[in-house]
């Protein structure tokens, strides 16, 4: 047999179940940066990209949970977690935008993640000012490059801070 894999996130048994959960290793700049990919066609083809998010299963299509927002458009999410890391990537195929979790804590990335996108897509306008405040603030994505957000007229606005 294989040797068992060891990886900086956890040990498992090697096995197709665990690859990715032990053989990723990536940033919420990276998934930003495979979002922007999958938008493209370097990495898919339109038709491979259809198969890829065509739900086959109970919403599920290869990879990814599939969905239609209360605005009728297409939520393209997965989550996942191991030992003390958790991360959420929702694509919003339709409108252009990503929510992106990830966290060492014990946090809940799916209530964050629909809270984003609550203030992203302004569902709830009524909004209270000191949840957006608490998410008010400077983000690094990497030691050279990170971004700021500010609340202005109850809404969030985006800084550019980094390169």
């Amino acid at each position: 047999g294989r040797e068992p894999l060891t990886s900086r996130v956890g040990y498992y048994a090697w096995s197709w179940g665990f690859r990715g959960a032990t053989g990723v290793v990536t940033t919420p700049c990276d998934l930003y940066q495979w979002d922007q990919a999958l938008r493209g066609d370097k990495v898919l083809s339109d038709e491979a990209k259809e198969k890829f998010t065509r739900p086959f299963k109970a919403g599920y299509a290869y990879g990814w949970m599939v969905e239609e927002t209360a605005r009728g458009t297409r939520k393209i999410h997965h989550g996942g977690s191991t030992l003390g890391y958790t991360a959420k990537i929702s694509r919003y195929v339709d409108e252009n935008a990503v929510v992106i979790v990830t966290t060492n804590s014990q946090g809940d990335v799916h209530g964050l993640d629909e809270q984003l996108a609550s203030i992203l897509f302004r569902v709830n306008d009524g909004i209270d000012a000191r949840v957006l405040a608490r998410y008010s603030g400077v983000y690094e994505l990497s030691p050279k490059d990170s971004f700021a957000l500010a609340v202005e007229d109850d809404q969030f606005v985006v800084l550019s801070v980094g390169p």
